[in-house]
């Protein structure tokens, strides 16, 4: 039998490690790709796509599969990439091959076009891109399992342990809590926030994050930073950030790319190539920069630590800038037209906006054409505040050209975890924000990789999370968090 798992596992290997030459790719067309080149990378991507589809269900998989369902003398982590990898191979052979490629070729191309879409703010020139990618991941929820909403079952390509009755009370409960305090900070005067504001030179924030960066434990031998129009993680923890929207918001992005990033970097590198290697989820994987982005960078310990540091990277500019003032305008609540923007409450109603709007978008409800209108008027009743053009409107996230519809719930899953994890850890960790304040990160890390990182695939979201906090994942250390925070910042 030993003989036979090791077939399994080196036919598994092919396909899992060329998808991440596809990730090479994904990359590339992010950071580095001429423009014209990309009809050539679409093409590029969808064959590949089918390639790489085409190793994941064959025959031989399934029969080694069904030969070591009874094997008994298999070790945990070998039952573990068992259950991964039947998990994949059975939903994977319902899915034509033929579709796989439309659909990495049809987000190549969509990609581009969003991207000159949000430049020339005319949500027109995406309309019909985005139609033709909802109809082909309509398809292929529908080829996976034609009985459940589409929804669903695309939500769990980015979130398998989460139902979306789990994610609708969740929400439920953090709405329900946290609407009415949003209301009362709203009467409350906002910190003046210009100095986070100020103009600084490219160069000189690319330095400075690249310095937080390492100092926060990023490994540059096995990633870089670079810019784009949209930060994110990819590639074995490359990251990107986006320096249009002020030093502050920049270096957040930053950070929330670091956690991820680490979360990569530490996943158990032996078992590259199977399920073993990968991130949990997205739920998981976002739990890991938003307890970087928000619990520690966003707290009064870590901004102590910053603020020396930016001051002397950014003189004169920010020479009037102390550490209260820096504190309450980096929680400042407010009502922020960019959900990566967004301060830490008001950002799940944004994610909730974009939820209902692509729930709606897949079972039919909502138009494409009807997008931008919808948009706005959520904006309005749950913000406050409405767009003045779709690209700070319906254009300004990524996901939709992506073809990443179901992602977005995990934002908020993952900023949840984070505040559970991260009470766990104060716990653990003796003085933990004293060491913060101090610069020191190595323990946090490796409490984070002992706990998450190493894991993998191993078990599943819940059973992980239980394990590092010894308790269910639940909503209430987030919720705690928020409201001791916030009710004490602006004393209400």
């Amino acid at each position: 039998m030993a003989d036979k798992y090791e077939e399994l596992i080196r036919l598994v290997k092919k396909g899992g490690i060329l998808d991440s030459v596809l990730e090479v790719l994904d990359w590339d067309q992010d950071i580095m790709m001429p423009k014209d080149a990309a009809d050539r990378r679409a093409k590029q991507m969808g064959v590949l796509s089918g390639v790489i589809h085409d190793l994941s269900i064959d025959d031989r998989i399934g029969e080694l599969l069904d030969d070591l369902k009874d094997e008994h003398d298999l070790t945990d982590i070998e039952k573990a990439n068992l259950r991964e990898i039947g998990k994949n191979y059975i939903r994977q052979k319902k899915i034509p091959s033929e579709l796989v490629e439309q659909i990495a070729e049809g987000t190549a191309k969509s990609l581009e076009i969003w991207k000159d879409a949000k430049k020339q703010d005319d949500f027109s020139m995406f309309a019909q891109s985005l139609r033709h990618v909802l109809d082909l991941k309509k398809r292929y929820a529908d080829a996976i399992d034609p009985e459940s909403h589409p929804y669903e079952v695309l939500l769990g390509e980015y979130e398998g342990d989460f139902t979306l009755d789990d994610i609708k009370g969740y929400f439920t409960m953090i709405r329900t809590e946290l609407v009415p305090m949003i209301e009362k900070i709203k009467k409350r005067p906002a910190p003046d926030d210009s100095l986070l504001n100020v103009q600084v030179p490219e160069t000189r924030q690319m330095e400075l994050n690249e310095m937080i960066a390492r100092m926060i434990g990023y490994d540059f031998d096995k990633g870089r930073l670079d810019q784009a129009v949209h930060p994110s993680t990819s590639c074995f923890g490359r990251i990107t950030t986006n320096l249009d929207d002020g030093w502050f918001i920049t270096l957040g992005s930053t950070i929330h790319e670091v956690g991820h990033a680490m979360y990569e970097h530490n996943l158990p590198q032996e078992y590259f190539g199977t399920p073993l290697c990968n991130a949990r989820s997205m739920s998981i994987h976002e739990s890991q920069s938003r307890i970087w982005e928000n619990n520690i960078g966003k707290s009064q310990e870590f901004l102590s630590f910053l603020l020396p540091k930016v001051k002397k990277a950014y003189s004169p500019a920010l020479n009037g800038l102390g550490l209260d003032d820096l504190y309450r305008t980096a929680n400042r609540v407010g009502s922020n037209m960019i959900r990566t923007n967004a301060d830490e409450l008001t950002y799940n109603m944004h994610v909730i906006l974009r939820f209902e709007l692509e729930y709606g978008l897949m079972d039919g409800k909502i138009n494409v054409d009807d997008l931008p209108g919808l948009w706005n008027q959520k904006m309005q009743d749950y913000l406050g505040i409405t767009p003045k053009n779709d690209t700070e409107g319906v254009l300004q996230d990524i996901h939709w050209g992506a073809g990443l519809f179901g992602y977005f719930p995990t934002y908020v899953i993952g900023s949840m975890l984070a505040a559970q994890l991260h009470t766990a850890a104060a716990r653990d960790i003796d003085d933990l924000p004293g060491k913060v304040e101090n610069g020191s990160f190595s323990e946090l890390n490796s409490w984070l990789e002992e706990k998450i990182h190493r894991h993998g695939k191993m078990y599943s979201g819940k059973q992980l999370i239980e394990l590092a906090t010894g308790k269910e994942p639940s909503a209430d250390d987030y919720i705690n968090y928020l409201e001791t925070k916030f009710k004490k910042l602006y004393g209400i």
